[in-house]
Order: C-alpha cells, then structure tokens, then sequence
C-alpha cells in the first residue's frame, strides 16, 4: 500500500505503507483539497501532531515548510523516519533557486516520540515561521483528546497561525462540537473558522487572531 504527495518540490514521490496499518492516513481527496487552498508553505511551519503515515507532515514539508512529526507507535515511528528519508533523498537531488526563498531542503525535518509527552509534544517544537498544526488522533478517541490537546496548545503559550482537525460525522465528533471546545478554551483568541468537507471527512481550521494569521 502507498501515498503519494500530491504537490511542492517531491510531487509524485511515493510514500509507502504496512499492509496493515495501524494508522488511517487522510483521505488524499481531502489532502487534495487542503492543500489545493494552501500551496506554497515556504517561510512557514507544520507540526504533524498524530503523524501516522506523516502524509501530511511531508505534504507541507515538500512544498517548502519546516515540519515537525509526533508519533507514539515505536514501528509507526521507523517507517515514517525510513520515508521521511527517501522524501530528503528525492528533494536533495532538485536543484533549488536561491532567490525563490524556498526553504525545503534547509529545513531539516524533526520527528520524536510522543507516547510520554503529555503535551502531545507541543513543547518540543522550535517554529521558526508562522506555525499551522494537524491534529487527527484516532475518530473514536477525538471527542477523549480534543480538550486535552487543545489546553495543552493553550498552556504552551505556543504561537499558531492555525489548528488543523480532523474528524468524521459518523465516526467522531461533529463541526459544531469540536468548535464548541474550541471557543471555550481559545475564546477570542479564534478570529474566524472554517470546515473542509469530502465525504464524511472533514476538517475544522481554526484561524490565530494575531498579526501572523495568514488568509484561510
């Protein structure tokens, strides 16, 4: 089984799975058009909470983001270092402008363990530029996670850009849930939402009410 990027600098690199993953990667419809909206990352951060297969965290990291991989699985953890790799490998061979900014390529990736990180390892990240993170535990274990997570993101004094969840109306928690707990912890903090829908599938983008804060 495999993935493959869908854009920047590693387009079309296959990024390959277990047989039987422990993970549920995100459905590349959705990547698609996450990153459809989201194209050039250079001189900005990704903090891939959940990593899984890391197809998201490579994503951003192939179209020039600093990325960052949080795992808790040991196994999950040396197939994602083992395709992070062969993505560096593939990227390193492309010649780069110097005068286009990119960044892939200089941004060396950062993936750790995070089975006893009680903050999701949010205080292990170093952005250096504008900071978007991806949150997509297990759906059923959403509605356990989300405000743990996000009073984590709250208490780190961490500065975000936007926060990325996953979920699924069948499987997780709904839009207007996960914006309920959102409000609650962030309050003002959250200038404006929106939700990126295929399928049952979605994802909820929080916006930062902060100067950083790019265009949804």
């Amino acid at each position: 089984m495999s993935l493959q990027i869908l854009g920047g600098q590693a387009a079309g690199h296959t990024i390959f799975l277990p047989g039987r993953a422990k993970f549920r990667p995100t459905a590349v419809l959705l990547r698609r058009k996450l990153f459809d909206a989201h194209q050039t990352w250079m001189h900005e951060s990704f903090f891939d909470v959940c990593a899984g297969s890391g197809a998201m965290g490579m994503e951003a990291y192939s179209r020039g983001a600093q990325s960052f991989w949080g795992e808790q699985d040991t196994a999950t953890l040396k197939l994602l270092a083992k395709n992070l790799q062969s993505l560096q490998d593939k990227i390193k061979k492309i010649p780069t402008d110097e005068e286009d900014g990119r960044e892939t390529g200089i941004n060396e990736p950062v993936i750790f363990n995070t089975r006893q990180a009680a903050d999701f390892g949010i205080s292990k990240i170093r952005p250096k530029f504008p900071l978007t993170i991806f949150f997509d535990p297990p759906y059923e274990q959403l509605a356990t996670l989300l405000r743990p997570f996000l009073t984590a993101v709250q208490q780190q004094k961490i500065v975000w850009q936007e926060i990325w969840i996953e979920s699924d109306r069948q499987k997780g928690l709904k839009d207007g849930e996960i914006l309920a707990v959102a409000a609650e912890i962030f309050g003002t903090s959250i200038a404006r939402t929106k939700i990126v829908t295929c399928g049952t599938n979605f994802v909820v983008k929080l916006r930062a009410n902060n100067n950083n804060a790019s265009s949804l």
